[in-house]
Parts: structure tokens; sequence; C-alpha cells
């Protein structure tokens, strides 16, 4: 993976508290889910640790939602900077919010996020009425915008997917260029990755694992991941001005 640079270099992250952005569908009484990243951050870690869920369930507008969301998490905390680690629709919000608040945000770390949108958005019939999710639709005008903006830098950024989604696919979508792009697969479909480019020079990190889109959240060898990156900030927080 690229080598991770801070926005603020000189500032110790004890000013950082972490938030956790869950997927669509996904109601308060299932924040549980996430358990075991909150266990990462807080117990391993140390980070103060919120999971908060997509208004209307992630079917609303993607835009108001995230109105919304910045309301309850920078509001909420005004003196805070944040590592925002997103879900699938999750992630979208996270790398929104970033690019809105650049200065509050020390890094990303996304999960299954639709960067490119998935295919299922158009399948079901009863899907596509729903705003956020014409907005997740493949190839949607949406998801463009947000690709193009040029604001939180790239290289703070962490996508993790899974060669065996379900839910988003095709399974590359999630990969952004420029970020840092971790595929999980059993490492016996490695060199066949590689050879379709999917290679540490393309920006793509190869792990072994095996995992749909839900439960990639609990895989210890990205939070491993997780770990190297936020030693490569913390380092970084601690030098002094050159």
């Amino acid at each position: 993976m690229s080598k991770v640079r801070a926005i603020h270099p000189i500032q110790p992250l004890t000013d950082v508290r972490v938030v956790i952005l869950t997927g669509t569908l996904v109601p308060s009484l299932g924040r549980s889910l996430y358990q075991p990243l909150v266990k990462f951050f807080l117990g391993v870690r140390g980070y103060l640790t919120d999971v908060v869920c997509i208004p209307r369930l992630g079917l609303g507008d993607l835009d108001e939602a995230n109105d919304e969301l910045a309301e309850v998490i920078f509001a909420a905390h005004p003196n805070s900077r944040f590592i925002l680690v997103g879900h699938s629709q999750g992630g979208l919000h996270a790398i929104l919010l970033a690019h809105r608040f650049p200065d509050r945000v020390v890094a990303v770390f996304n999960f299954g996020a639709p960067h490119h949108g998935t295919q299922l958005a158009r399948m079901a019939p009863w899907l596509p009425k729903h705003p956020a999710v014409r907005a997740m639709a493949s190839h949607s005008e949406r998801l463009r915008e947000l690709r193009a903006a040029n604001v939180f830098p790239p290289d703070l950024i962490y996508s993790f997917y899974t060669l065996f989604d379900q839910l988003v696919f095709p399974w590359f979508s999630p990969a952004l260029r420029g970020a840092n792009n971790v595929l999980v697969a059993p490492e016996i479909f490695h060199w066949f990755l590689k050879r379709i480019g999917q290679r540490r020079s393309a920006g793509v990190e190869l792990v072994h694992g095996v995992s749909e889109h839900v439960f990639v959240i609990w895989l210890a060898c990205l939070h491993d991941c997780i770990a190297t990156a936020l030693d490569g900030l913390e380092a970084l927080a601690l030098e002094p001005v050159a």
C-alpha cells in the first residue's frame, strides 16, 4: 500500500474520534453488527468510537442524508477530527463527508463501498424507486461526480473489498483510483487476479481471506491493514515541523 501522509502532521491524534457509518437497511438495532470494529478501534487502538446509521435506512436522498450525518457527527463534536469508517453505502457518505469537510477528517476506511455503483440497484423492480438506490446504480451521474471530486487526498482513503461480494458487483466496483485498494481473495486466486491487473503496481494490494459483503468488516486481516495505516498516521503526527 502507498505511504500514508497526514493532513495535520504535527498534531497528535488525541483529538480524533472514530465514526462507523453503517450500510443500507441497517436499523439502529443492527449496530451490533459492527461490534468487532468498535472493539478494534476502541479496545485495541483506544479511539472513542460511535456507530451511526444512515437516515431513513439509506433509502432517501443521498445528499439530504449526508447533510443530516454531517450535523450528527461534526456539530456534536466541534473540537474533534474524525476517522470515518464506511460500510457499503456508508462508505459513499464517508467519502462525501471527507470532501465536504477535509479539515475535520483524518482518514477514510471503507468496506465494500460501491464507489462505481452496483448492478444490483437495477435488478429488483422495487429498488430503483428509492433515490439513494438510483444514485448507487452502476454508471450513475452522482457517483461520477463523487469520484471526480478532488478535495480530500486519495492516499488517505482505504477501500477494502472482496472477490465474493454478493451485493456490490462487479466485485471491483469499490476500487478507487489513487486510493489504497485492498482486495480480499483466497490465495489460490491471486495469480489470476494479478494477471488481470489486480496488483500492487496498479494500486491494489491482495490479501488472503474469504468473505462476502456483510461480514467483510469482521476480517482480522483488514483490521491489521487499518492498524498499519494508523501506525503511520500516529507516527507522522508526532514528527516536528521541518
